[in-house]
């Protein structure tokens, strides 16, 4: 590395600097040529001629210590060479230096050699690192440090250093105004060390205050609902459904992610982890999962609300260590300050379960690209989808994870296969990547394989993921990457792929799915009228809501999901234009229009 190829070609280092600031160096010469050498104060003023200075606090600076004269064995004046100290000598001698070491504090020194960490940019390489490990060495034979955290250059937005000189420095007190210390300290721990840091406002925006709004809103949602519950303790875990489960288990898979990497110094795989957490475990995964179970009190949901929020604000304290007193302390603060209070502890994990949910996950992502290129909105239900998979994993996942996966894609039936009928898969030869990877080779190499039964290889692909050729008594081991792949299905699917196969969406529609469509797009825009009239959850409404005669009967038999939804403690669904007078928002859904009114 960097710092081994220093030491390899380390030079004599001359200690002496013609300056006037700095550390005099302690050694008086005489004209005879004798050198002496003084180790203390007490030594000096011991030797000293001048009997004034003697008695009077001795100022060991120039000018002042360049009047200080000894007596030599041949009866002449030893003067001090005026020159000082390189002042990295002063940096390196700071391990025994700041303890006033060898003349006191012995046991205390002895137990802090070496330091567990320092940390400096990748510009001390030459510099502190290096004196430390001299100095230390020379005179203690041992280590300086255990570990040595390198610090990157900071540069701008383009990648540039920062300098003066070029103008693209940015003021710290205008970053804490615009976007607070913590934004900063997570940025700059984001990176891994050594690695340049790009630093600016644009990189905050890009990742860290995303994250801190998300932190922020789920903070809220979760004690929102604690305190409308008047839950303010962790209380017991009661029965915890599998969400619950889930969470508590990639918490505490956090906890010990962060540690690990704390211990070791990657302090950017700790604040990745985190940021992961919040962003797509607690705030798009579990919070989605439960947002139904928040209308009333639930003895699960509170337990895992408040395990969650109470380990959160101390795994994020190093990092965020003001926002995470703030979260602290509108809490539930056990101790004076979150940075008083204990470090949480790793419990019981569940690594199947985490899989499980990482492969759902996965699979929920592919399902909504697929009702995209359907052009069906999420609150519109689908009759089925078919997960086509040969990983055992998959069907796992399914399984476990079954009602997850239907609720949160608002599908009717899923099945997992291992191939769809009347689906055809057609196989092309890649010649450009081809021709990159095996450049003289790839002419002999595509005239084999334009011999070779393409289906065949294509079997094999799937199967092993590569297929080797055998040309002019040469191996040549070609992959996916060499090939093209067309699919064609039958019209009614929509296809949409995934990490270990496909996924076709049913499109067909029928007259109960879009009945349930148009019931789940009215009650989100009662909910969008709602909050725009700033009313609360707990506000209770009177609904009118006044469509044409076909809708109105298809919604009448989802009434008392819309009442609960929309916070209605009296629904009217009409057709009739007599309706009594009152305001309506007049709103369109597909062909439809639907007239909503409350009060």
């Amino acid at each position: 590395g960097r710092f081994g190829k220093w030491l390899e070609g380390a030079k004599d280092w001359a200690l002496s600097r013609t300056k006037f600031w700095g550390t005099p160096l302690p050694v008086w010469k005489c004209a005879c040529g004798k050198i002496e050498v003084i180790g203390s104060i007490e030594e000096l003023n011991k030797k000293t001629q001048n009997s004034k200075l003697k008695t009077q606090q001795l100022d060991l600076h120039k000018p002042f210590v360049d009047d200080i004269k000894i007596k030599c064995e041949c009866s002449k004046e030893m003067s001090r060479i005026p020159d000082v100290i390189d002042c990295w000598y002063d940096s390196g001698a700071a391990p025994f230096a700041q303890y006033h070491y060898p003349f006191e504090n012995k046991e205390l020194f002895d137990k802090s050699l070496p330091y567990d960490f320092i940390a400096e940019a990748i510009d001390q390489t030459r510099g502190w690192f290096y004196t430390l490990l001299v100095l230390s060495t020379i005179l203690f034979d041992k280590l300086a440090y255990k570990r040595c955290a390198v610090g990157g250059l900071l540069c701008d937005e383009k990648g540039d250093k920062m300098s003066k000189s070029r103008g693209n420095i940015l003021q710290p007190t205008e970053l804490f105004d615009k976007v607070g210390v913590d934004a900063i300290r997570i940025l700059m721990c984001s990176y891994p060390f050594g690695e340049n840091i790009r630093f600016g406002f644009g990189p905050m925006k890009e990742t860290v205050q995303p994250f801190m709004t998300i932190l922020w809103n789920s903070f809220y949602y979760a004690t929102d609902y604690l305190e409308q519950h008047s839950f303010k303790k962790l209380g017991s875990a009661g029965t915890l459904s599998i969400e619950d489960r889930w969470i508590i288990s990639r918490m505490n898979t956090l906890i010990d992610t962060v540690q690990t990497s704390l211990d070791t110094g990657k302090f950017n795989n700790a604040v990745s982890a985190i940021q992961n957490f919040v962003n797509e475990d607690f705030s798009r995964g579990y919070i989605k999962l439960v947002r139904d179970r928040t209308s009333e009190k639930d003895e699960s949901l509170t337990y895992t609300f408040n395990y969650i929020l109470e380990r959160i604000t101390k795994v994020i304290s190093p990092f965020a260590p003001y926002t995470s007193e703030y979260l602290y302390q509108h809490f539930a603060p056990a101790k004076e300050s979150v940075h008083f209070d204990s470090w949480p502890k790793v419990e019981k994990t569940d690594k199947d379960l985490e899989t499980n949910m990482f492969v759902v996950k996965d699979l929920i992502s592919a399902i909504n690209f697929a009702r995209e290129k359907a052009q069906l909105g999420l609150k519109w239900p689908v009759k089925s989808i078919e997960i086509v998979s040969q990983n055992k994993q998959v069907s796992k996942a399914v399984e476990t994870l079954k009602e997850v996966l239907l609720s949160q894609t608002n599908v009717k039936a899923i099945n997992v296969i291992s191939e769809l009928k009347d689906v055809k898969e057609k196989i092309n030869i890649n010649s450009s990547t081809i021709g990159k990877d095996f450049t003289d080779k790839a002419p002999k190499i595509l005239a084999k394989l334009s011999k070779e039964n393409l289906d065949n290889v294509l079997k094999t692909l799937n199967k092993d993921s590569k297929v080797e050729l055998t040309v002019d008594g040469n191996k040549f081991e070609l992959t996916k990457t060499h090939f093209t792949f067309e699919r064609t299905y039958p019209s009614q699917f929509v296809e949409a792929n995934f990490s270990d196969g496909q996924v076709y969406l049913d499109k067909t529609r029928t007259p109960e799915l879009d009945a349930e469509g148009f019931a789940r797009e009215i009650m989100r825009k009662v909910q969008e009228l709602r909050k725009k009239a700033g009313l609360q959850k707990k506000d209770e409404i009177n609904l009118t809501i006044l469509v044409n005669p076909s809708l109105e009967k298809m919604l009448k038999p989802f009434e008392k999901s819309i009442s609960e939804k929309c916070g209605a403690k009296k629904l009217k669904i009409t057709s009739n234009e007599q309706t009594r007078n009152q305001p309506f928002n007049e709103e369109k859904i597909k062909d439809k229009i639907v007239k909503i009114g409350f009060s």
